[in-house]
């Protein structure tokens, strides 16, 4: 009889894990959505916004750091660049790409011996 208890908790604590899961990953997926239509659309400051608020909720993306880098880098803010950048560098899934907008934004924002740093970063990664 000790099976239907085990049975009824782990029923509960799954509903109670879909409860708090489920919502954070919807609004993952629709922040997601609305960063690539902002982004296709040239409003690349709420996109980089939107890929950011993403990546918050869906932690498995980690690429996400580097596309709210790169459109935040393309709508001309270097200091956001440059924070969400540094998210994607330290998750280790930072592109030459990505290395070439962290340089610029590094560079824009006044830290040459950064910018500098991440330039020559680019020769080392294979993609």
């Amino acid at each position: 009889m000790r099976a239907i208890p085990i049975v009824r908790n782990l029923a509960i604590f799954l509903s109670l894990a879909g409860t708090i899961l489920v919502p954070r990953l919807v609004t993952g997926w629709i922040f997601l959505n609305d960063a690539d239509r902002l982004d296709v659309g040239g409003s690349t400051a709420t996109a980089a916004a939107a890929y950011a608020r993403a990546a918050e909720r869906l932690p498995w993306r980690e690429d996400l750091w580097e596309k709210a880098g790169t459109s935040a880098w393309e709508s001309g803010d270097a200091a956001t660049a440059i924070e969400y950048l540094e998210q994607a560098d330290d998750r280790g899934c930072l592109s030459s790409a990505g290395l070439l907008a962290l340089g610029d934004a590094s560079l824009q924002d006044g830290n040459e011996p950064a910018a500098i740093q991440a330039w020559e970063r680019m020769g080392d990664d294979p993609a």
